[in-house]
C-alpha cells in the first residue's frame, strides 16, 4: 500500500470518533489504566475499510499508518482468531485479543507472576462481581496498581508481537479522525516492532523465502522509515553500508560471521522497512 492509496483511502474514512484523551504508558513511569477486554466485536462492513489477505503485508500495513500519520484500526483474522492493533497518529497505542492465552490472568502466569490457582481465583471472582481481573488481584494482594499496568503493557506488547508469525489470514485497515479511549497506550516506534517483530517470529523458512541467497539488497530510494529511527546492533550496523548492491545474500551472511537466521532476520526486516530493496 502506498501514499496514494492511503490517501484515497482517507478520503472514504469512516466517520469522526468522539474525541477522547489518554496518557503514553511504557515500561517506564505508569499512569493509571485499564487492561484489555478480551472479548471482540465483530469486524463488521462500513464504508471506508480496506480488506485484504495478510500474508507477508503486516509490516507495510504498519508503515501505511506510520507514514500517513493516521489514526484508526487495523483488525487481523485468522480462522476464529481475532487481533486489533489501534493507531494514534501513526504510532501503534493497544490492542485487544480474542484469545484466552492472551488475557491478563494467563500472560501473569507465564511471567511468574501469579501461579494457576491465583488466576482461577480471580478470574471465578471478577466473573461473579462483573470486575476485571485486574482490579480483583490488586483486592486480593497479588498486584499492586503499578504491577498492574506495567504487566498490561507487556501484555498488549505481546499481543502486537504476536501477530508477525502469521503467514495467513486477513486485515481490515480504517481510519477515524480520533483516538479510541484508552487510559493505557504504549509508546513504542512501529520501525523497532516491526525490526524485532520480523527477527523474533519470522520461521527459517519463511525467512529463506522473502531473503533469496543471490538477492543483492541495495539502499532504497523512497525507504518507509529514517534509518535513525531504528535500533540496530553493532554488527548489524556495520553490515548495512556493505549492502551496496554488489553483494549477494549469501556473500552478506558469511561477511557478517553471524548465524544465517540471525542476518536473515536483518536483512528482512530492513527490506521490510524499505530501508532496503533487493535485486
Amino acid at each position: 500500500m502506498n501514499r496514494d492509496q492511503v490517501a484515497r483511502m482517507r478520503e472514504k474514512a469512516a466517520p469522526p470518533a468522539k474525541p477522547i484523551r489518554a496518557d503514553k504508558v511504557n515500561t517506564g513511569p505508569i499512569q493509571r489504566g485499564s487492561e484489555p477486554d478480551p472479548v471482540l466485536q465483530p469486524m463488521v462492513e462500513r464504508e471506508g475499510i480496506r480488506r485484504g489477505e495478510l500474508k507477508d503485508n503486516l509490516p507495510h500495513l504498519l508503515a501505511a499508518f506510520y507514514n500517513a500519520k493516521e489514526t484508526g484500526e487495523l483488525g487481523l483474522m485468522k480462522g476464529q482468531v481475532k487481533k486489533i492493533i489501534f493507531f494514534e497518529s501513526g504510532f501503534p497505542v493497544f490492542a485487544l485479543s480474542n484469545l484466552v492465552a492472551d488475557r491478563l490472568g494467563q500472560f501473569l502466569v507465564r511471567a511468574g507472576k501469579i501461579d494457576e490457582q491465583t488466576m482461577r481465583q480471580a478470574a471465578d471472582e471478577a466473573s461473579s462481581k462483573k470486575q476485571r481481573t485486574g482490579d480483583v488481584l490488586i483486592q486480593m494482594g497479588a498486584l499492586n496498581e503499578e504491577e498492574r499496568l506495567y504487566y498490561i503493557g507487556q501484555q498488549i506488547k505481546s499481543i502486537l508481537y504476536s501477530v508477525f508469525a502469521w503467514e495467513e489470514g486477513v486485515f481490515t485497515l480504517s481510519f477515524q479522525a480520533m483516538a479510541r479511549k484508552e487510559a493505557i497506550k504504549l509508546d513504542i516506534h512501529p520501525a523497532n516492532l516491526i525490526m524485532r517483530g520480523v527477527k523474533k517470529l519470522y520461521k527459517p523458512e519463511r525467512l529463506k523465502r522473502l531473503m533469496p541467497q543471490s538477492a543483492r539488497p541495495t539502499p532504497s530510494r523512497d525507504p518507509s522509515f529514517n534509518l535513525s529511527d531504528v535500533e540496530l546492533q553493532a554488527w548489524e550496523a556495520h553490515l548495512l553500508p556493505r549492502c551496496d548492491g554488489s553483494r549477494s545474500v549469501a556473500q552478506l551472511v558469511k561477511l557478517a560471521g553471524k548465524p544465517e537466521n540471525d542476518v536473515l532476520g536483518t536483512l528482512v526486516a530492513l527490506a521490510s522497512l524499505r530501508v532496503l530493496d533487493l535485486r
